[in-house]
């Protein structure tokens, strides 16, 4: 299955969190659930995860982000 993946790193300044949000589609543009989906820091090799919803959404945060990630999807 070929996916396309749209995800944004934010900084929450207020906070000193980045969050990573994105969504998770099939080449028909429908969304896809139960994608496992994780980011890891650059600087920090920390790893969070989190898994698609119906709607292909997913959402992790860093809650003292450093900006780099490397992000990473299985299905």
């Amino acid at each position: 299955m070929l996916v396309a993946v749209s995800a944004l790193a934010r900084p929450a300044r207020a906070q000193g969190a980045d969050v990573i949000r994105g969504r998770v589609v099939d080449p028909d543009s429908n969304p896809v659930a139960n994608v496992q989906v994780s980011a890891t820091s650059i600087s920090g090799n920390v790893t969070r995860m989190a898994s698609t919803g119906r709607d292909g959404r997913f959402t992790i945060t860093f809650p003292n982000g450093d900006g780099d990630y490397m992000v990473a999807f299985n299905h």
